[in-house]
């Protein structure tokens, strides 16, 4: 019996525990039918994993990542500017997981091309930091791509959920955290910092199709990928973008409570909007920032039409509602203004 069970440990391993259809909507690679085995578990004993130093093995690696739906990427750094000074990759296929070391000089053009190849998802967890690394050294954003955390978002796991928590959550895992903060500058990394930096793709290759089974059994997968796609355009990295071109999030000059009059009647419909957001942040089991920003919840209420809330899914799950309330607000005040 114990001899049948490490077989199955062995197998479940060397064997994809989920598979995947794709199509192609509006420009963006979606994951369609995921399906995942629901008695997959993952032996530490038998995590392998390549250190890859030369530019033969990388190649090599690369060229095994080349057939997968999906890879899943990390990086450590030092935060020595913008962008911040490389110190490792980190990629896992359902098949492979590698750590490329980028301080022997390793010529990394196999690995970039993996990130432009149109065909093969890019999945983050929080991974802002690390697309600028790649979008300065390549000059091009790595699309398709996918950010867990953001997912997560959609999923009623609150604003900015933790890697190490998305982890215990559904994989049942508690991971080490204490070299997140090491000198990964050094060389020879440590077998503690070599072990963390395999974990953090390793289970980041496992949430990525279970939560994109939530996501769509929620149907909010679309409403996922749209929120990525806004976040990380190429025009949100102001290193590469034009004056003009800044968002209003980052051009906002005026102090909050400037947008709003001194009248008692706009102070009042802010409040009641806020009410409305509550109940439907937690209607939706969502964040209410992630629905509307205040920023955009008081401009909203002095008249501003170009906002998010007015949108895609904030426009069904809130902006019709605020529309509805302003109408009504409007025609309340309609007769002090006569």
């Amino acid at each position: 019996m114990i001899i049948f069970q490490i077989l199955i440990l062995f197998l479940s391993f060397f064997f994809t525990p989920y598979s995947f259809s794709m199509r192609l909507e509006d420009g963006i690679v979606i994951p369609t039918q995921v399906h995942i085995s629901e008695d997959f578990s993952i032996s530490e004993k038998n995590i392998s994993y390549r250190y890859i130093s030369s530019y033969d093995d990388l190649s090599d690696f690369c060229s095994s990542l080349s057939r997968a739906n999906f890879i899943a990427i990390d990086t450590e750094f030092k935060q020595r500017g913008s962008p911040p000074e490389l110190c490792l990759i980190q990629v896992s296929s359902p098949d492979h997981l590698g750590l490329i070391d980028p301080r022997v000089n390793i010529n990394l053009t196999p690995f970039y091309a993996l990130l432009k190849n149109p065909e093969i998802i890019k999945v983050f967890h929080a991974g802002r930091t690390d697309i600028e690394i790649f979008l300065d050294k390549t000059g091009v954003l790595p699309e398709p791509f996918f950010d867990t955390q953001i997912a997560a978002q959609f999923c009623g796991y609150g604003d900015c959920v933790g890697y190490k928590n998305l982890v215990q959550s559904l994989c049942y895992i508690f991971l080490d955290k204490s070299e997140q903060l090491s000198d990964w500058t050094k060389r020879p990394l440590t077998q503690s910092q070599l072990k963390y930096a395999t974990y953090d793709v390793l289970y980041l290759r496992e949430i990525y199709p279970k939560i994109l089974l939530h996501l769509q059994e929620k149907g909010r997968l679309k409403w996922a990928l749209d929120e990525m796609k806004e976040r990380y355009s190429l025009s949100s990295f102001i290193k590469y973008q034009q004056p003009f071109k800044r968002s209003k999030s980052l051009s906002f000059s005026q102090k909050e409570e400037d947008l709003l009059s001194s009248k008692e009647e706009e102070k009042e419909f802010l409040k009641n909007l806020k009410g409305l957001l509550a109940v439907q942040a937690k209607e939706h089991e969502l964040s209410a920032p992630l629905i509307v920003t205040s920023h955009d919840l008081k401009a909203f209420v002095r008249g501003e039409t170009s906002l998010k809330m007015l949108e895609s899914w904030r426009l069904l799950i809130f902006g019709d509602l605020a529309l509805k309330e302003k109408a009504l607000y409007l025609k309340n005040m309609l007769p002090s203004l006569l």
